[in-house]
């Protein structure tokens, strides 16, 4: 009996381990445009980082700022993300910017990265969003 008690014990007394350990990881989120979306150019991308509530990313330490990618796939880990029209880095916290984009379909997608710019294995990013420009 005594066992059985210690057991349930040691069960209870773990759970939130177990519990924080499997939950999911913070994501960054394009708000704007939305998946499907019909918008005419110039287009305001508004995103939300992974943690609202903290200016450094997901523990990544200062100077880790989000990505957005535009009409381009995600780097790799290990990669450095260039700066040109489509890699926009949003290094100071911005969370909306603007581009001018031609008619036709077009994607955006953020990932968050280091102060150097680099990619880290399973660095949170958002869902790939796909829409179309009038």
């Amino acid at each position: 009996m005594r066992t059985a008690t210690a057991l349930i014990l040691l069960g209870l007394a773990l759970a939130p381990v177990a519990a924080a350990q499997q939950a999911p990881t913070a994501q960054p989120a394009i708000l704007s445009p939305t998946e499907g979306a019909t918008v005419a150019s110039p287009v305001t991308v508004t995103v939300k980082p992974a943690d609202a509530d903290s200016p450094g990313m997901a523990g990544m330490g200062s100077g880790a700022h989000l990505h957005l990618f535009v009409d381009s796939k995600l780097p790799t880990a290990g990669s450095m993300v260039p700066m040109d029209a489509r890699h926009i880095h949003l290094q100071h916290g911005e969370t909306a910017t603007t581009l001018s984009l031609p008619p036709g379909r077009h994607t955006v997608q953020v990932i968050e990265g280091t102060m150097g710019h680099t990619i880290t294995a399973g660095a949170p990013h958002s869902d790939l969003v796909t829409f179309e420009v009038k």
